[in-house]
């Protein structure tokens, strides 16, 4: 398996297409209708010239129990059906890991998941924040109705306290 990654501002119309099918929301018909905000980093991987696997980087300062901390927004992950069960996943989380401490300086990445899917970002060494979480949607703040998730990238204890996105979703 030879993997090449790439980074990247934006998907083509037809790498969305590869990654996500045609007329792809995060949650598909059943999830939350939110908005949500575009990852500004992409990391693109590739296998024999192949699309396999996507994870979007976003820079953003959070308040956690009124004091702000510097987190990198975790978005996009998948990887496409024909390649899962191999490490793709893990690969792009250590990818955008290491873009996020190096590049960035966050103190953590943050993501929003569904209940579904904590199983699997818990088995990789992700927490779920169990304070309220607080997201911005054109109607204004709203809570989060979806699981916040870190990933510590220095030696930092999560502060306790109310989340604030102060963002739309990732």
């Amino acid at each position: 398996m030879s993997i090449q990654v790439r980074r990247t501002r934006r998907l083509s119309r037809l790498q969305n297409v590869q990654l996500f099918g045609e007329g792809y929301t995060v949650f598909g018909i059943d999830g939350p209708n939110l908005r949500w905000r575009p990852p500004r980093w992409r990391f693109l991987a590739f296998e024999d010239g192949k699309l396999v696997a996507h994870a979007g980087v976003l820079r953003q300062t959070i308040g956690v129990g009124g004091n702000p901390l510097r987190v990198a927004g975790f978005a996009g992950l998948v990887t496409v059906a024909a390649a899962r069960g191999r490490g793709l996943a893990r690969l792009m989380q250590d990818v955008a890991a290491d873009f996020s401490d190096r590049r960035l300086k966050a103190d953590f990445m943050a993501a929003f998941c569904r209940e579904r899917l904590l199983p699997f970002y818990l088995g990789r060494r992700w927490t779920e924040v169990t304070s309220p979480a607080f997201i911005e949607q054109p109607s204004g703040t709203i809570a989060s109705p979806l699981p916040v998730v870190y990933f510590p990238l220095r030696s930092m204890t999560w502060p306790s306290g109310t989340v604030e996105i102060r963002s739309l979703p990732w």
